[in-house]
């Protein structure tokens, strides 16, 4: 029981921190993507984007190969620009290929963590129940953090008197600002 609470925090503590600003932006713009009554297609969403993290963070602890960290640190702000501004287009959404579209966000997120968190779990046996552990508490966090922007957001709209596409356009907006910063400040140790 005590290995699970500890990578069970491990997992909040990874999304719900200011290191995981970048997962924080990544579910601020999908959350936008459907109404509070879509709940259940979010969490679809999100859990095809915990996949793909568990998927990477396996491969990372497991596999003598390594991927360029700089490479993925760049890469990231890149899915969050690219979840933002989908926001902004007028297209109809299809969760099935927004799922594969946020699991493969997921494996891009999940490889900038990997080289970090093999080497706190190293290749033993309980390294798989590590993982699955920890991804519970980063899928229970995503949760609790698209339930406190939903409510968060509702009381804005109202407060306000502002449509709910006009709020959605103006987070999706500086979401995608942040994540040009982002860019901008990793390009350095890109190239």
């Amino acid at each position: 029981m005590q290995e699970f609470n500890t990578w069970f925090s491990l997992g909040i503590t990874h999304i719900i921190s200011f290191e995981g600003i970048d997962h924080l932006l990544f579910i601020l713009s999908i959350s936008f993507l459907f109404d509070y009554t879509d709940y259940k297609k979010f969490i679809f969403l999100i859990s095809g984007f915990t996949f793909g993290h568990t998927l990477s963070l396996i491969y990372g602890t497991f596999s003598k190969f390594k991927i360029d960290s700089n490479l993925i640190e760049f890469l990231i702000p890149i899915t969050i620009i690219i979840s933002a501004i989908s926001n902004l287009l007028p297209n109809k959404k299809n969760v099935y290929k927004l799922s594969f579209i946020c699991l493969f966000f997921g494996l891009i997120h999940g490889l900038a963590f990997s080289n970090s968190i093999s080497s706190l779990l190293g290749q033993s046996n309980t390294a798989l129940w590590a993982l699955l552990y920890f991804n519970l508490g980063i899928e229970t966090a995503q949760i609790f953090l698209f339930i406190t922007y939903l409510l968060l957001s509702i009381l804005i709209i109202k407060q306000f008197k502002i449509t709910k596409q006009k709020f959605k356009q103006t987070i999706s907006v500086i979401v995608a600002l942040m994540g040009v910063f982002m860019c901008y400040n990793r390009l350095e140790n890109l190239i």
